[in-house]
């Protein structure tokens, strides 16, 4: 695994333990909802979720480059885009592109998952995970919470937001 020893090392290990949870917790199963409407023959909400799933990857790229690290605070102010790298932002564009063209009917539903799928599988890639478990399924689970136990002292030592959502980590009484 390549590490850019000039990163800064609170941004890397952002982006590769808070990047693959948001892809775990919510990229995959946007991109889920994002093929059952493309399925359903509901393009638009394939599109608006599809817009959803760029936004989120954005956020999480940039995550190494300088953007905002925490997006669970002011959705409304955090900016995905800020610090996106220059293929990065062009990726985006792109699929911004191709979300319109499939509004106007001259792509195909399936051209968005299939790009929106291998922007999520790139970003893996380069946080070091030759592939993450599916959380949403059974055999996943355990497999993403044990990854999930090795990110949390350090994302806890170097004082990252939380790795997991506070509902599965508060005390029950």
């Amino acid at each position: 695994m390549d590490v850019d020893l000039h990163a800064d090392l609170r941004r890397e290990v952002a982006f590769r333990a808070l990047g693959a949870a948001r892809v775990l917790l919510t990229v995959d199963s946007l991109l889920d909802d994002v093929r059952g409407a493309a399925g359903a023959g509901q393009v638009e909400v394939a599109v608006d979720q599809a817009c959803v799933v760029i936004a989120k990857l954005a956020g999480i790229a940039v995550m190494r480059t300088g953007g905002e690290i925490d997006d669970a605070g002011d959705y409304l102010a955090f900016d995905p885009y800020s610090a996106l790298p220059p293929d990065d932002a062009e990726r985006v564009t792109e699929l911004f592109s191709l979300a319109v063209r499939v509004l106007d009917g001259t792509s195909a539903p399936d051209e968005l998952t299939d790009a929106l799928t291998a922007f999520a599988t790139d970003l893996t890639t380069r946080m070091g995970y030759e592939r993450l478990p599916e959380l949403r399924r059974a055999e996943g689970l355990f497999p993403a919470l044990r990854l999930a136990r090795e990110w949390l002292p350090v994302v806890d030592l170097l004082g990252l937001p939380d790795l997991l959502p506070t509902a599965w980590t508060r005390e029950v009484r």
